[in-house]
C-alpha cells in the first residue's frame, strides 16, 4: 500500500463522522425549527383558553425558547409575552386577540392576512382571496397541506395558517434528514423559501400595523417576534436550499 493510498484510507472513517455530525446537526435545527413556527402559529390561528395557555406556557417549551431568542431584542419580545401571559387571565387575551384580529372595527382591526397587505391601496386595506391566498392555496395543494378554518380565518394567506404550514414542512424536513432522503430535504427546502417568500414580503408591515393599533398588547410583541424569526430562518433557508448533502459514502 502506497503512502498515499494509506492517508485516503485513513482519512474516510474522519470523513463519514464529519458526515453523521453535519446530519445530526441538521436534524436538531429542523426540530427546533418546527417547534417555533408551531409555538408561534398558536397565537394567531387559536382563540385563548385555558387549555391553550397551558400548551405555550409549558416550562420546558419557554426554556427551550429563550435559548434560540438570545439576542436583545428578541428576548425582550419573549420575555413581554411570557410576562403577559402570567399576568392577564384569558378572557383579557381573548379580548385582545379578537379585537385587533378577528372583529372588524376601525382603529384596532389589524387584517392577519397577506393580501390585505400587499394589496392595500394608500391607507385602505386590499381583499380577502387576492394573489398571495390564489398563490398559497396552490403551494398548499401541492406539498398536501390540508386546511380546516377556524371559523374566525377566511383564507389561505392568514399569518397563522403560513407559520403552521412553515412548521409542516419543517416536520417533514425533520423526518427526510432521518430518512436520509435527500431528494425529499431539497424538496422540503424549496417549499420553505417559496413560504417564506411570502411571509417576508408583509410581515414586517404587519407588525408595524399591530403595534400602531396596540402598542402594550401582547400580541404586537408577538409579530415582532415573528418578523425577527423569519428574517433570521429566511437566510438560513436560502443558504440550505442550494446545497447538497454531504456524499454518505
Amino acid at each position: 500500500m502506497t503512502k498515499q493510498e494509506a492517508a485516503e484510507q485513513s482519512s474516510q472513517p474522519s470523513s463519514k463522522s464529519q458526515t453523521a455530525d453535519c446530519r445530526r446537526e441538521w436534524i436538531a435545527v429542523a426540530n427546533g425549527r418546527r417547534t417555533i413556527y408551531s409555538w408561534l402559529s398558536n397565537f394567531l390561528i387559536a382563540q385563548p383558553t385555558s387549555r391553550w395557555l397551558k400548551s405555550v406556557l409549558e416550562e420546558s417549551l419557554v426554556n427551550s425558547l429563550s435559548a434560540v431568542f438570545s439576542d436583545r431584542q428578541s428576548n425582550a419580545s419573549l420575555t413581554a409575552i411570557v410576562s403577559a401571559l402570567t399576568q392577564r387571565n384569558v378572557d383579557e387575551l381573548r379580548s385582545e386577540f379578537e379585537s385587533l384580529f378577528v372583529v372588524p372595527i376601525y382603529g384596532t382591526y389589524t387584517p392577519p392576512y397577506e393580501s390585505c397587505f400587499r394589496e392595500k391601496y394608500g391607507e385602505t386595506y386590499g381583499n380577502l382571496w387576492g394573489n398571495a391566498a390564489e398563490e398559497l392555496s396552490r403551494l398548499y395543494l401541492m406539498a398536501g397541506f390540508g386546511i380546516e378554518y377556524p371559523p374566525h380565518i377566511f383564507a389561505p394567506d392568514h399569518l397563522g395558517l403560513e407559520l403552521a404550514f412553515m412548521s409542516k414542512l419543517c416536520a417533514e424536513e425533520l423526518e427526510a434528514l432521518r430518512c436520509d432522503d435527500d431528494k425529499k430535504i431539497s424538496e422540503t427546502r424549496r417549499s420553505q423559501q417559496l413560504c417564506l417568500e411570502h411571509i417576508r414580503a408583509w410581515v414586517s408591515d404587519f407588525a408595524l400595523a399591530v403595534k400602531s393599533c396596540a402598542p402594550a398588547s401582547m400580541y404586537s410583541h408577538v409579530v415582532v417576534l415573528v418578523d425577527l424569526f423569519t428574517r433570521q430562518d429566511y437566510g438560513l433557508i436560502n443558504m440550505t436550499a442550494s446545497q447538497n448533502m454531504p456524499d454518505r459514502r
